[in-house]
């Protein structure tokens, strides 16, 4: 019987990792330095690196999402069933990854999504929790409203 083990990701060896993130199929870390790194299963833009989903855009290995270089600091990272939400120490919140069921929740149908898009409804509700799931999202309000 085949029993895994742990494994050190060799590429964040010597890099400070403040902060991971992991469901399903796709992981990301933050340094330090505010740097954030992806790595799994992108088959719809999930990582968001920008790259079309299906076929071998999928990452073994950690890779920077360079999308995020220069603005304010990461507060959390929830990752969905192929999406992820990104919310910024200002508030600001982006997505990217699958849409199919509209579980990114910014009032269109586009499929996917396969770089960060910010997300202007959810910024303007004054969001303080956000989790997610198979297809769909929840989010709560500093007025305790959910949506």
């Amino acid at each position: 019987m085949n029993h895994p083990t742990l494994e050190e990701i060799n590429s964040l060896k010597n890099i400070k990792i403040i902060k991971i993130y992991s469901k399903y199929d796709h992981n990301f870390a933050i340094s330090n330095t505010n740097i954030i790194y992806s790595w799994g299963r992108n088959w719809h833009g999930e990582l968001g690196l920008g790259e079309l989903g299906l076929g071998d855009n999928n990452r073994a290995q950690p890779e920077e999402v360079k999308f995020f270089n220069g603005k304010p600091k990461m507060k959390e990272i929830i990752c969905g069933f192929g999406f992820t939400y990104f919310i910024l120490i200002n508030n600001e919140i982006f997505v990217c990854g699958a849409n199919d069921s509209v579980q990114l929740g910014l009032g269109n149908n586009i499929e996917n999504f396969y770089l960060p898009e910010k997300h202007k409804i959810l910024e303007n509700l004054n969001i303080i929790e956000l989790c997610a799931g198979r297809n769909h999202s929840l989010a709560l309000s500093s007025i305790l409203f959910i949506y």
